[in-house]
This record gives structure tokens, sequence and C-alpha cells, in this order.
């Protein structure tokens, strides 16, 4: 059970992985395919090849050759930024982020790390955290950890730990979500001058490989069908906002930053694949070397994946299955309601249904903890493990009831 993000947030998240041979990576002829991870877009040099993926290695798609984590971070050694994808709430994922940055930090580099998690405004909150003046609880507490990102803090935390005892700056490169929420329903053309004050200087909206990628993302070629031209026109506009944002505002904290600072952007794998996210609108304004390193699964249900578009990174690390979350969630996806959480969707293979909550459901508690919105959901549920059983409490068609439901892999 693995619920895709809402679609006005466009953060594609990488699907679950099964374990498939992994040999030597090599070169070879692309076939053609509407896979996220197989389209014929991006660097021309490398859209009409593929590479060999190589499970719990990094792959250097320029030449195919497998390497390892210091001898990725020694190819880095003229990059400006690097985005490092991400699937969210995949643990092999963050590990692979770690496991980058632990070897830039060998090889001397001066880091700057970008997180899409946060907007610019809890800058303060984070240079507490990396100066070690917070716990935990105060983090979250102070950062509203819940309420702008939602995923559980353990995929996360040992990031954060590795950033604050090296004293890594970390920096919230986002904008506040209302933002993209607006461009979305009516072009940057609409938003208020309170608004667009947030927005760089330039974005560029107009790109036919990041609508071809989007297509792919949100169901195949299909999606071009399912979706007017004024929503297309939406979506993409949000999208790019979003990404521009991103790098502009990583860009500007480096410039405070000493020379070589390499800057170093944790964020979804959407933002970085193909270079058609954060690494197209950051063309304009630098054009120092840009890299990419995404973890990509050598498998989805469907069977064993082996190589990959070489275009789509310019590193490919192979990581293993991974069919269920870590940590464990209702599978449920809701927005706020009056006194708790709308249920709009209910994942069909999920505690959530096995326990028969229904969309239309309103959610107002867990095990006796209100849940008034969203994020006090998320906190509710930050600290279960699988095997757990929690109680629910709903309002359903003007009553209130108690639903047990067991937190089990099915």
């Amino acid at each position: 059970m693995r619920l895709l993000p809402a679609l006005l947030l466009l953060a594609v998240m990488v699907p679950s992985p099964r374990p498939a041979m992994a040999g030597a990576a090599r070169q070879q002829d692309a076939p053609a395919g509407g896979s996220i991870y197989d389209l014929p877009i991006g660097d021309p040099d490398r859209r009409d090849r593929t590479v060999r993926l190589v499970l719990d290695a990094p792959v250097d798609t320029a030449d195919g050759s497998t390497i390892d984590p210091d001898g990725l971070a020694a190819r880095l050694d003229d990059a400006r930024l690097l985005l490092l994808g991400e699937s969210h709430t995949s643990l092999e994922a963050h590990h692979v982020q770690l496991q980058v940055l632990q070897a830039l930090q060998r090889r001397g580099r001066a880091l700057a790390i970008g997180l899409e998690m946060f907007p610019v405004s809890v800058q303060p909150v984070l240079d507490d955290w990396v100066a070690g003046r917070l716990t935990d609880a105060e983090f979250l507490e102070r950062s509203n950890w819940y309420e702008h990102w939602g995923y559980d803090w353990r995929y996360y935390r040992d990031l954060f730990a590795f950033a604050r005892e090296h004293r890594i700056p970390l920096h919230g490169i986002n904008i506040p979500r209302s933002i993209v929420t607006a461009v979305r329903r009516g072009g940057l053309d609409a938003l208020a001058a309170e608004q667009a004050k947030h927005l760089p200087p330039r974005i560029d909206v107009d790109s036919p490989e990041l609508r071809e990628y989007l297509g792919a993302a949100l169901g195949g070629g299909s999606a071009h069908g399912r979706l007017d031209e004024q929503t297309w026109t939406g979506l993409l506009a949000a999208q790019a906002t979003w990404d521009a944002s991103m790098a502009w505002n990583m860009l500007r904290a480096l410039e405070a930053k000493p020379a070589g600072t390499l800057g170093v952007i944790l964020a979804g794998a959407g933002h970085a694949a193909y270079g058609v996210g954060i690494e197209r609108q950051a063309r304009n304004w630098i054009d120092e070397p840009i890299a990419s390193v995404i973890p990509v699964p050598v498998a989805d249900d469907d069977g064993p994946r082996e190589s990959v578009r070489a275009s789509y990174a310019r590193f490919v690390w192979g990581v293993p299955y991974e069919r269920w979350s870590t940590f464990p969630s209702l599978g449920v996806s809701t927005s706020n309601a009056d006194g708790g959480c709308l249920v709009i969707v209910v994942d069909d293979d999920s505690p959530a249904a096995a326990a028969g909550l229904k969309a239309g459901d309103v959610i107002v508690s867990v095990d006796g903890q209100p849940t008034p919105g969203r994020d006090a959901l998320a906190r509710a549920m930050a600290s279960r493990l699988w095997g757990e059983v929690v109680t629910v409490e709903i309002r359903r068609d003007g009553a209130t009831r108690a639903i047990q439901v067991p937190l089990r892999r099915r």
C-alpha cells in the first residue's frame, strides 16, 4: 500500500521495487516505452540509450560505469548543484542520500543542503537545529514538521542528525503551498502582490519535455486524454513555479557561502528527473555543472527493472524492493474538515480499507488524540509500528463511532 501525493502537489514518488538480477552496468539501445524511467527526453547525449541498473551501487550514466560512493563524490568536484532525488517514504532512498552526503564530506567538500520540505520562513529553526540548540521534539514542534511535510520524521532523522553533527547548513528552499495552488488555479498573472514577492525573477513555464514526464508520471499516455488543456496549463505552471522557486532559493543561499560550496537539494525524484525540473529552472541563472543522483528500484509490482534511460539522471543507484513503507500509515488521503480530517480516498490495499473506513468519513481522533487537521493526523500516526492496533474515531452519517484499525500489511 503506497499512495501517491495529491495531484496538486505533483511530487512524483518512486514506485515500490522488487528484488531482481542486477549485473554489471552496460550501455544498450533504448527501447520505446512510456515508463517514467524510459522516456526519450533530457540530455541529447544520453536520451537515446539506457544503462543497466546495479543493486546497491551508483552507475554513471555518462559512460555506464559502476562506481562506489567515494568515486561518485570525486566525479562531482566541479558541480555547483547536486539534486538528490527521493521517494519520500522509501528508507532505501534516504540511505542513498545519506551515503552520498557522507562521501562528499569525506572528500572535504563544503556543503549546504536545501530542503524541499520547508519554506524559507523556517530558516531560524533550521539554524537552531544545526547549532544543536533543539531536541528532536522541539525541532518538530517549532518547525511545524507535520504541517509543512507530513511524512514520518523517522525517514529523515539520520539525514538531519548528520547535518547537525558536521555543522552543515540546512536551508528551507520552498515557497508556501498556497502559492503553488494559486498558480495551478489561475496562473502566475493571477497572483496577488503579496504572493508574487515569494517568487524568483523568472519562471520558465513552457517545456514540452516536462509535460511528457508529468504525463507518464500521472498514468502514462492516457493522462493526456484525461486532462483538458486548461488543467494541463495549470499543472505545468504550478510545477514550474515550484521548481524555479527551489532553484532560486538554493542559489541565493549559496551566495553567502564560501567559494566552491556545493548546494545539495533533497527533493522528490520528480523534481530531478531528466533535468526538466529544478535543473532546467536553475539554468536561468547559472551555467555551472548541475548533477543529479536518483535511487531507482530494480523492479516494480509488474516485475524486474534491469535498465533505465541514461538521461533520467547523471547517476542512478539501484535500490531493493520495498513492497510496503517502513513505517505504517492508515492508507487514506484526506483534506481538512470541520473538526477533523475528511477522507477523500481509501487505498484498496490498506489497513483503513480492511477496517472499513470509507470516503466521506471524518477522522476526529486516533487513540484519543484529536486530529483537527492533516498535520495532527500525521503526528498521531508518527510513532506507530506495523502490528499495532489503533482506535480511529470517525464521524459518519451524523454519528460518531470508534473503529479498531490493525496496522497490518496485506
